[in-house]
């Protein structure tokens, strides 16, 4: 792989790949070069190394944003670490003040430090329309800006800026934004979309430090919070974070029995449960929301519920298996606005929950969601750092990372092992016929092809532009010709229709197989199958060539 450039002057990666051929004795020949354009792969693959680096910085970040609970200092450790993380100049925070219904301006960073102290009304300039509106606001070009807020003794003056409500719920807690002060520096997207997600998640520490401020005598309830939140935080696991937030939220109200319920359409299932006598057989219920239950109130109004004595409230509750729960408190889960799911939580004593306690399981109940969307997003960014986003097949670094696992098992206990690399043939005409976005609907279906025909113990993935790999444990060299047979005529036998024309698609497949015996590599088996491909090539394309040990190619 190296740089190259365009007669534009413009660089671009190449592969380039140097084989040698042979004749039917095994003699070379000459050599067959290739350079493919890997340009695209290559941005891809910084986009997702840079999208992986932010995710493990964010991580860092909240860990230790979560650990602070000093209002002032939290305040302005989060406005450190949203201009670090964002590449920006300047920024600031405001909180709303509910009493006097403005924005106070807490704390600020860079050239912005003048605003600290000052206040803004609701629709006034940047900070007042966010909270008006409760939405994000990115503004290009400030100094030119109709609304722009003038300060008579302030004479700094932002270039571009965006503005991020800090909302909890439905509750508006105030403001961040992020500057640049440059004349032509501007916020871009990339920038836009990592504000957003700190500020989702900053808010909620916010409010934890708001309510250990305003009131004391919860110190030992907040203190457990924190402990609970930085414990769910700590993990990225679905099943984890939901075992972690029943296991912390018993330290932070007593109760008999709890669950976590994930809304499904108009039904609520149970997903994770504790203090149940078979928590397995509670996994995986499901019921209706509806009036018969209390669940309907928490999801319509988006507020903590509480039953001081659920056998008057509801008749389902009279009945096994629910005769036993004489309280209930019920608070929903949050993300980007929407509800997600909700706590329940059970007492077997009348009049047990307070409202003390609603308030501070809807606070949990906020980290609570912030954590399973942390756990839907790692698992999503997982899978695009394993995933080719064109083909769907296991990309080339996960694959190697499989079939290396896989070799060392066939060499530690003489398992035979095989591995068949596909080209597809005369891909180049399908593109400058066709052009490439066809192009990649063929390929495509070419992978979805291949996975009809293997097994589910084999592992494929996209090799190169048009090129995929199969490995084949414990399959002998017969059985791999015979799989690498079965997706040649798959291949053939299927056309790839495009507005009603047909495509025909033909495939040179290379196989070699590890017979047990002696050390061979990864790299060198896959050596010889990609051999065995370009000698199909070779013989006249559409055909399977197989590697047999003397180096020989055969057919069959």
């Amino acid at each position: 792989e190296f740089h190259n450039r365009r007669k534009n002057g413009a660089l671009f990666w190449e592969l380039a790949s140097i084989s040698p051929i042979t004749d039917a004795e095994g003699n070379i020949t000459h050599f067959v070069g290739i350079k493919e354009d890997i340009t695209e792969r290559k941005h891809m693959e910084e986009t997702l190394r840079r999208n992986i680096q932010q995710l493990d910085a964010l991580r860092a970040t909240m860990n230790a944003i979560f650990a602070e609970l000093d209002l002032d200092l939290l305040l302005r450790m989060i406005l450190q670490r949203a201009t670090e993380l964002t590449a920006t100049d300047s920024g600031f925070i405001a909180l709303y003040d509910e009493e006097r219904g403005d924005l106070h301006i807490v704390e600020s960073l860079g050239s912005a430090y003048v605003y600290r102290g000052k206040r803004r009304q609701l629709g006034k300039g940047a900070l007042g329309i966010t909270a008006q509106t409760r939405q994000p606001m990115t503004i290009l070009n400030y100094p030119e800006w109709e609304g722009r807020f003038l300060d008579a003794d302030v004479s700094y003056m932002p270039y571009s800026i965006l503005t991020i409500p800090l909302l909890l719920g439905n509750r508006l807690l105030g403001v961040i934004g992020i500057t640049k002060d440059i004349p032509g520096h501007t916020i871009d997207i990339e920038q836009g979309q990592l504000l957003r997600f700190f500020a989702e998640q900053a808010t909620i520490s916010i409010r934890t430090a708001q309510i250990l401020n305003n009131a004391q005598r919860r110190a030992k309830e907040a203190e457990t919070l924190r402990e609970a939140s930085a414990a769910v935080v700590a993990t990225l696991n679905h099943d984890q974070a939901i075992q972690r937030i029943l296991e912390q939220l018993a330290i932070v109200v007593p109760y008999d029995s709890a669950s976590v319920q994930l809304l499904d359409g108009n039904e609520s299932e149970i997903v994770g449960s504790h203090g149940f006598a078979d928590p397995s057989a509670v996994i995986g219920i499901r019921f209706p929301v509806t009036e018969r239950n209390p669940s309907a109130i928490v999801y319509r109004e988006r507020r903590p519920y509480i039953l001081p004595d659920a056998h008057v409230a509801y008749e389902e509750f009279r009945q096994p298996p629910h005769s036993h729960i004489r309280s209930w408190l019920g608070a929903p889960l949050i993300v980007h606005n929407e509800i997600i799911g909700m706590l329940a939580l059970n007492s077997t004593e009348l009049n047990h929950f307070t409202a003390r306690h609603a308030s501070l399981v809807a606070a949990f109940a906020d980290q609570v969601a912030i954590a399973l969307e942390n756990a839907r997003l790692f698992t999503e960014v997982q899978q695009l750092a394993t995933i080719d986003p064109l083909t769907g097949l296991y990309n080339r670094r996960y694959f190697f990372t499989l079939a290396e696992a896989e070799i060392q098992r066939s060499q530690r206990y003489r398992h035979m092992i095989s591995v068949i690399v596909l080209d597809v043939d005369d891909f180049k005409g399908i593109n400058d016929t066709y052009g490439h976005l066809i192009g990649d609907k063929v390929l495509c279906s070419v992978a979805e092809q291949c996975r009809l025909v293997l097994r589910a113990v084999d592992i494929i993935g996209r090799y190169g532009g048009e090129e995929m790999i199969v490995l084949a444990p414990e399959t002998d060299l017969a059985g791999a010709y015979h799989l690498a047979e079965r997706l040649r005529q798959k291949l053939e036998q299927h056309a790839v229709v495009i507005d009603e024309e047909r495509i025909s698609v033909t495939a040179s497949i290379g196989l070699a197989t590890y017979t047990g015996q002696g050390n061979l590599s990864l790299d060198r088996l896959i050596d010889y199958a990609d051999r065995a491909m370009y000698a199909a090539k070779h013989k006249g394309k559409n055909r399977v060539v197989q590697w047999v040990e003397d180096g020989t190619q055969n057919e069959n």
